[in-house]
């Protein structure tokens, strides 16, 4: 009796899923989904590497989550960097102005006493 409560949830849970697709007209997924159904025979518990097609969306999801999250890291490394460049660069032109006026001061100095 268990296993027919867990095909026609599945079957229902299939036919919903393709009234989505169809609704929304993702034709290239309604097809796809489609001929899957046709295709089995019985419903068989997918292992975990294996499965059907939208398994496979959905762990590409994941990947695409721990790429974006990944970007995410690297891009708050990059901004750390930049940031760390830029203060750098604040300091080397405040020692280059300090030069110049002293350098200024100097000038100053030694023509006042010509």
């Amino acid at each position: 009796m268990e296993d027919s409560v867990v095909i026609s949830d599945t079957e229902g849970i299939e036919e919903m899923v393709l009234e989505y697709f169809k609704f929304h007209g993702f034709t290239d997924a309604y097809k796809q989904l489609e001929s899957e159904r046709r295709n089995k025979d019985t419903y068989e518990d997918p292992e975990p590497n294996k499965g059907p097609t939208l398994n496979a969306l959905w762990n590409s999801e994941s990947d695409k989550e721990q790429k974006e999250n990944k970007k995410e890291k690297d891009l708050k490394e990059l901004q750390r960097q930049h940031s760390s460049v830029l203060q750098s660069a604040r300091q080397i032109f405040s020692i280059a102005i300090n030069c110049l006026q002293q350098l200024h001061n100097i000038k100053d100095v030694s023509d006042f006493g010509l």
